[in-house]
This record gives C-alpha cells, structure tokens and sequence, in this order.
C-alpha cells in the first residue's frame, strides 16, 4: 500500500505558471473590463478565489465590473493577488500599474474592491494591514451573517447579481 506523499511546491509551482501563462494571455477563457482597461484571466482561477466572479464567469466570458467600486488600478492589484497570493506595497503597485506617483490606489481601495469581489483572503489581509497601521475601522451593519461585508457591498451584490441579464442588454 503506498503512503501519501505530497510535493511542498506543487500548488506554487502551479499557480505561478498559471500567472505566467495570464500575462502572456495563453489559454486565457475570459476577459474582465473595467472601465476602459482589458484584464485577461482563467474563469477557473477567478471562479476558485471570488464567489462574485464564480457567478459571472459561469454565465459569460466578457464581464464588465462597476467602475464605482473597482478602478482599473486595483483591479490589476486584485488580480495579481489573486494569482500569486500576494499583494504589492503602495510604491511596487504604482510601478506595476504603471500610474502616476502619489497616485497609487490606496489599502482601503483595495479593501473595498475585494469585499465587492467576494474575495476573504486578499479581506483579511487588507483589514490586517490597516489594522497593523491603526487605519482599519470595521463598519457594523445591521443584521448578521454578512461575513464581515460592509451593507453597501451586500445590496450592490444583490442588485447586481438579481438584474445582470436586464443590465447586459
């Protein structure tokens, strides 16, 4: 009888090419719009790390996110958090997005883009940074069971999710 073995560096190994195959467009299935900027990516990838997009990638493979939640800024950071599990700091995000310095989106952007996207992990670590910088206030609503999602979030979700077939055509 074999034992279960595990390679340590499998799911890194994996996820890295993955990354790398998404900035070379390879096998790329769907494509995000925000506002005016084109995001390729893997519906699987996005589908395994937001229930938002899971519901939007199922449904189409051209998805056009709410430009008053998400900039194209953050969005390009939510999606290298999401392929690589990790997030730039303020100086390495405005040289990866190519913005204009003092430009760089904020934490709290960001924060708020991945409570819209549905995505706990990059949450977490938003929260966890702002707290570590005194910066993070947690916004109560009212009623349980949001899963620590601001109110705001949770109708826009709703709203969204309930008219996305009124709101394509």
């Amino acid at each position: 009888m074999l034992d279960t073995m595990e390679a340590p560096g499998h799911s890194r190994q994996l996820l890295l090419q993955l990354n790398n195959q998404r900035t070379k467009g390879f096998l790329c299935d769907v494509i995000i719009v925000v506002q005016n900027a084109l995001f390729r990516a893997h519906k699987n990838v996005l589908a395994a790390s937001s229930a938002y997009l899971k519901s939007l990638v199922v449904h189409d493979n051209l998805l056009n996110l709410d430009h008053d939640m998400v900039s194209p800024a953050v969005f390009r950071l939510v999606l290298d958090f999401i392929y690589t599990g990790r997030l730039a700091d303020g100086a390495e995000a405005a040289a990866s997005a190519a913005v204009a310095p003092g430009t760089e989106p904020s934490l709290g952007a960001v924060l708020a883009a991945a409570s819209y996207l549905q995505i706990p992990d990059l949450v977490a670590l938003c929260k966890k940074r702002l707290k570590r910088h005194g910066k993070y206030c947690h916004l109560r609503g009212g009623g349980g069971g949001g899963g620590g999602y601001a109110p705001l979030f949770q109708s826009r979700f709703h709203f969204l999710y309930s008219n996305q077939k009124a709101i394509k055509q």
